[in-house]
């Protein structure tokens, strides 16, 4: 059969096509090869400020191991020793005992936080009171919650002008670091629970070796291998929704009711 077209019918034969193949194979080889011995040949810090921003600098990798002027990472702090617990919770028991005679007791808690309370109380009022007449007029009222919004109903909030809050439990200090909130996330605030639930031989009073055994009771169950040491990473962590808000110590959070 005769093709119309004989330019297009045209073809080269299947050795010629197989000796271009391997020819061009051979010659990617080659480029290949010359340019892996040119990048070798380079010196370190040229090959360094060839590559892509924000990688190693020139010069490679410095010996304390990171970039100067690259942000460095907290350290964490020195392990926490059962002995540090026990001296906090100490001077936890020594500034409750309002009569010094060693024993913690039910009413003498109570009568401590209720005076703080009425301190608290008083000085929220004086807030409102701006006319210093001792009496809560409509417009003072009114003033003071225009001034929150709707935040006025939560005692946290309510306490952020007067910068006084109505507490439950008697607070403790801590340095201001991270073992001093190591300190605060095992050690709870001397309360009215505090005191029944650490009074272990029930007579209505706890001494010292009583509050320090009740204390202690997260410790050592976060100290898994009983060698008298918490690391930070041994502590819980927060859940899903982050910490809860950090209170001054000894203050309790708003009940749901307050928040409604």
């Amino acid at each position: 059969m005769h093709c119309p077209y004989p330019r297009r019918c045209a073809f080269t034969p299947r050795s010629d096509n197989l000796q271009r193949f391997r020819r061009s194979r051979a010659a990617l080889a080659i480029w290949t090869t010359m340019g892996a011995a040119c990048l070798a040949l380079l010196p370190v810090d040229a090959q360094a400020q060839s590559g892509p921003p924000g990688g190693m600098p020139p010069g490679g990798m410095p010996p304390g191991g990171m970039p100067p002027g690259a942000p460095r990472m907290p350290r964490p702090p020195r392990p926490l020793e059962l002995e540090d617990l026990l001296r906090l919770v100490a001077k936890q028991h020594r500034s409750a005992d309002a009569d010094r005679n060693g024993f913690l007791t039910l009413i003498e808690i109570r009568g401590q936080i209720g005076a703080a309370a009425e301190a608290a109380v008083r000085s929220r009022f004086q807030t409102i009171d701006t006319n210093r007449n001792g009496a809560l007029e409509y417009d003072e009222f009114a003033a003071w919650q225009n001034a929150m919004g709707s935040l006025v109903l939560s005692d946290v909030a309510a306490a952020s002008i007067g910068r006084d809050m109505i507490p439950e439990t008697l607070p403790f200090e801590t340095d201001a670091d991270m073992r001093g909130d190591m300190l605060r996330m095992l050690v709870e605030p001397v309360g009215a629970t505090t005191i029944v639930q650490s009074d272990a031989n029930y007579d209505g009073q706890v001494d010292l070796v009583e509050l320090q055994q009740y204390q202690r009771r997260k410790f050592d169950r976060l100290d898994a291998n009983r060698d008298g040491l918490l690391e930070m990473m041994e502590l819980p962590r927060p859940g899903p929704g982050g910490p809860p808000p950090q209170l001054p110590p000894g203050m309790a959070p708003p009940t749901p009711t307050d928040a409604d």
